[in-house]
């Protein structure tokens, strides 16, 4: 009988371990669901934005995609790009032209607008010169300068002129 008692003792010993090791196991999954029972996770809401963006930007990548297909099956000549160069350099050439014009346009009307000034500038000069000595002197300074250059222009030409 003593044999079975300690069978029996063993056996207890087993279950207590056992119910220890359920406990120690099943006590933290117990205590998660009581505290998610107590506390609701929040509801999560979906950004319709943000899935109508993906899908925007999903077509645009299959848009490229197809673009890039076609792009690597084409095939790009020499000629093509000779052709290119070509055209590039005719633009040059006439954007070069179109500058050129528009800098010989600008010059000449700078230059024709002092041009004009200094035309105006010299005959009101002398235009209010004149009416100075015709209404102050009655034209004697006129008479005088003119008196002034035959008087030179003699002596130049070998004469002594009144003077003399």
């Amino acid at each position: 009988m003593k044999n079975r008692k300690g069978q029996y003792d063993l056996g207890k010993i087993i279950e207590a371990g056992l119910a220890i090791l359920f406990l120690a196991i099943f006590l933290p999954i117990i205590g998660t669901m009581l505290y998610s029972i107590s506390h609701p996770q929040p509801q999560v809401i979906v950004n319709n934005t943000a899935v109508e963006e993906a899908r925007n930007l999903s077509e645009k990548l299959a848009v490229c995609e197809a673009n890039f297909n076609e792009l690597n099956n084409s095939v790009v000549t020499k000629k093509d790009l000779i052709d290119l160069t070509s055209l590039i350099r005719q633009t040059n050439q006439n954007v070069i032209s179109i500058y050129e014009i528009n800098y010989n346009y600008i010059k000449n009307y700078f230059s024709l607008t002092i041009i004009l000034s200094l035309a105006l500038g010299f005959t009101l000069s002398f235009g209010l010169l004149t009416l100075l000595d015709w209404t102050v002197f009655k034209f004697e300074l006129a008479k005088g300068f003119f008196r002034v250059l035959r008087r030179r222009f003699s002596r130049v030409s070998g004469g002594e002129g009144r003077d003399g």
